[in-house]
């Protein structure tokens, strides 16, 4: 299979663990029809002793890129190598986990005109957030604020927090979410338009 349908963009502090989850799925027969050979992986970025702190790598994995060990502990295909605009007509499903509002716009308006579901989730410390393709395009773009190009070097972790050596769990929070939002997309269940809260307090919740 040359195009995987099902691309991962992003193998970070969200990507890593939605992989784990993903994998899992799949080898518990939780999506029919869907097998690891059919979900490939973009990031063009290695593993740092930095991230082990807050992302689902080792230090057996430091030096080595992102994509590839995802390839080599899952059996998912990898792209070691930036997600752009060529690589928008080669996939039906998108799963966003990279914090690069350049991408979640392209990712955006392609889905929108030709009706392709995505999952995108964000996070910064405690606060999280998830989209959906229910969302209309206008609240989607309006999200990304006035970012609206690629941000190098962005992380899940709060800034002040990492200074501190604090880690927060936004992350898992949101991988987690994300994936149970994947399940009812191929179940074809409901699935909500966006979530926006702080780890343990009340949610805003669109439906």
């Amino acid at each position: 299979m040359n195009n995987p349908p099902i691309c991962i963009i992003g193998a970070g502090g969200i990507g890593s663990f939605f992989c784990d989850y993903l994998a899992r799925d799949i080898e518990q027969d939780q999506l029919p029809g869907v097998t690891k050979d059919s979900v490939v992986v973009y990031d063009f970025d290695v593993v740092e002793e930095k991230n082990l702190r807050h992302q689902n790598y080792s230090m057996f994995d430091v030096s080595a890129p992102k994509a590839y060990v995802m390839t080599e502990r899952y059996g998912f295909k990898a792209k070691a190598s930036r997600f752009g605009t060529r690589d928008l007509t080669k996939h039906r499903e998108f799963i966003i986990c990279a914090d690069n509002p350049g991408v979640r716009k392209l990712v955006y308006e392609h889905c929108k005109t030709f009706s392709k579901p995505f999952v995108d989730m964000r996070t910064e410390g405690d606060m999280i957030a998830l989209f959906t393709h229910r969302e209309d395009l206008k609240t989607l773009l309006s999200s990304l604020g006035k970012e609206k190009e690629s941000i190098e070097g962005r992380s899940c972790q709060r800034a002040g927090d990492v200074a501190q050596n604090i880690t927060q769990h936004g992350n898992y929070v949101v991988a987690a979410m994300g994936i149970q939002c994947y399940l009812d997309i191929k179940r074809e269940n409901p699935v909500f338009k966006s979530y926006i809260g702080q780890v343990n307090k009340q949610p805003n919740i669109s439906f």
